[in-house]
């Protein structure tokens, strides 16, 4: 806000400018967390596939 006021903006402007800018990113950040945070995205999906692969191991080596 003070570098804005600096360079001949009004404080007023500046303030209303940083604002919006901090809330696009603040809205940004939110709806990428929540699309990480979706189920499909929460399942273990290397540790079912590593636990495949065991079951694999132990059946051939039971042959």
């Amino acid at each position: 806000v003070i570098a804005l006021t600096r360079l001949g903006l009004g404080a007023g402007w500046s303030a209303l400018l940083v604002g919006v800018v901090v809330a696009v990113l603040g809205v940004i950040l939110l709806r990428t967390g929540m699309a990480s945070m979706s189920p499909s995205e929460l399942a273990p999906d290397r540790t079912q596939e590593q636990l495949k692969r065991d079951a694999n191991v132990i059946k051939e080596q039971a042959r």
